[in-house]
């Protein structure tokens, strides 16, 4: 008698390091992401939430899923399928002395746990760092299984490129293609790569600093040496995508404006602009002392998700002289956004400048601020930063007046979490002074921490027109007029 003996291929081990944190998306992410891991065969899901303890749905919604994991948090390590490693606790939580600082590195303690764990427990097989809120093709973690070295492949819609990705000729890479260098070595994004555990254990020292923008740099540079001829293409040598990052980091576009005959008009533009933007949320703030119906109409005709608010002028600014027009609405929209807002980014968009759709999907990516070039202002014809080697090292603008950042209220976008960490910062109100002032108020950072859009500040995004000022309307006549279509046309008319 006979026997064939079949031999399975035994699969190396695929380790998924996932940093995670309480808010409203969380369950719904891991949701997402554990479904998609649950078509991976051997592979071990390392989940670390950066809190003091486990947040007990998400423990309920691992053993649902029921894909092999390990969850760490703090303070408490919870082992589930398989039971056949041995562990320590391990601490998740962002070191105190981090927790303080202004533009937080999030995630940075959870993948040095996951790294920690690894080093302990793993011996052979791939790892990579899946955050929860992007979206993954199984077939990715086919190809990174059998990561010796470091591997690498291109990333879908992130940066203001659109994708991020090894630059490939004959085999080889010649450099990155990333909307984020600011010289770095390694311009890639955290999920464009994935490491060997053999040759991450022969690197004892290798671990992920607390550097804001700089977290993949300083995790690749500290596995030196790594040369670019040790990387491993993947995804066929880098020319398709086998991961996607759909989430979109939402917009915030806060557009102060007031009773005026071009209002509608204005608007109208704007809105139908924004319409074409994804994730976009629209603050429309009037000055009045209750929204125009026929502001609220239009927007509801234009259907870009919003908000209509209102706000004025307090009483004690003078009469006479220049007004800081829209100081009032902006402060309003800021107090909205502290108090809804958590993540992404906003910007200050006035209803009669002019916007390139590109401006918004770079503005997106803001880390802390960032500026741009804006066209049409003051006798200079354009307002922008001065960028050097890739920094910013000053202003060029047409009204110096001894302001600290010479830039329009158009020119710059600022993060969410960022202003969420200066409850302080509002714009006062001080007429051509407001951009400056409110700048001052998100202190501290460095000039050369702005992050300089448009290609470098060598590309109009942006302009700072104008509508020729109209001159109030003749009132129609509704005895002469009476039961016309002109009486309903009357109640747009200023």
């Amino acid at each position: 008698m006979h026997f064939l003996l079949i031999m399975k291929e035994v699969l190396p081990q695929v380790y998924v390091i996932t940093p995670t944190y309480r808010r409203q998306e969380q369950l719904a992410d891991l949701t997402r992401l554990g479904y998609t891991l649950k078509h991976v065969p051997n592979l071990l899901w390392l989940l670390i939430e950066d809190s003091d303890s486990l947040n007990p749905l998400v423990a309920d919604l691992l053993k649902k899923i029921n894909v092999p994991f390990v969850h760490l948090n703090g303070k408490v390590l919870s082992i589930l399928i398989p039971n056949s490693f041995s562990f320590s606790n391990i601490s998740a939580r962002m070191p105190e002395e981090y927790q303080k600082k202004k533009g937080k590195t999030r995630g940075v303690s959870n993948r040095n746990r996951g790294l920690e764990w690894i080093k302990k427990n793993a011996t052979y097989g791939a790892f990579y760092f899946a955050d929860d809120d992007n979206t993954y093709d199984p077939e990715l973690f086919e190809e990174i299984r059998k990561t010796v070295n470091v591997s690498m492949f291109p990333v879908g819609v992130c940066t203001p490129y659109q994708v991020s990705s090894p630059i490939v000729r004959d085999g080889k890479i010649i450099d990155f293609y990333d909307g984020w260098k600011a010289g770095r070595k390694f311009p890639v994004d955290m999920a464009g790569f994935a490491v060997g555990v053999k040759f991450f254990l022969s690197r004892p020292n290798a671990t992920m600093a607390y550097v804001q923008g700089r977290e993949e740099e300083t995790f690749l540079r500290s596995l030196d040496p790594l040369e670019l001829s040790d990387i491993e293409l993947l995804a066929s040598n880098c020319t398709k995508f086998n991961f996607i990052e759909i989430y979109q980091h939402p917009i915030y576009i806060i557009t102060p404006t007031y009773r005026r005959p071009v209002q509608l008009a204005e608007l109208t533009r704007l809105g139908y602009t924004l319409k074409h933007v994804r994730n976009l949320f629209w603050l429309v703030i009037e000055e009045a002392e209750e929204p125009t119906p026929c502001v609220t109409k239009l927007l509801d005709e234009i259907d870009v998700p919003f908000v209509h608010l209102v706000a004025q002028m307090p009483s004690d600014i003078p009469k006479s002289g220049p007004k800081p027009r829209g100081v009032a609405n902006r402060n309003r929209g800021l107090q909205w956004l502290r108090a809804n807002a958590t993540n992404g980014v906003f910007y200050f968009a006035d209803d009669d400048n002019s916007y390139d759709l590109e401006l918004f999907e770079q503005i997106r990516f803001t880390k802390k601020i960032s500026m741009f070039p804006v066209g049409l202002v003051s006798d200079f014809g354009l307002s922008s930063p001065v960028v050097r080697n890739g920094e910013v090292i000053g202003f060029y603008d047409g009204y110096v007046a001894g302001r600290k950042y010479q830039v329009d209220m158009a020119s710059f976008a600022i993060n969410v979490e960022f202003l969420n960490s200066r409850p302080n910062a509002v714009m006062p109100y001080k007429e051509s002074k407001e951009e400056d002032e409110f700048l001052k108020g998100l202190e501290p950072f460095e000039i050369n921490e702005i992050e300089a859009l448009g290609s470098g500040c060598t590309r109009v995004l942006v302009w700072h027109t104008q509508t020729i000022k109209a001159e109030k309307s003749k009132q129609i006549d509704h005895e002469k007029y009476g039961n016309t279509n002109l009486e309903k046309l009357a109640k747009l008319i200023v």
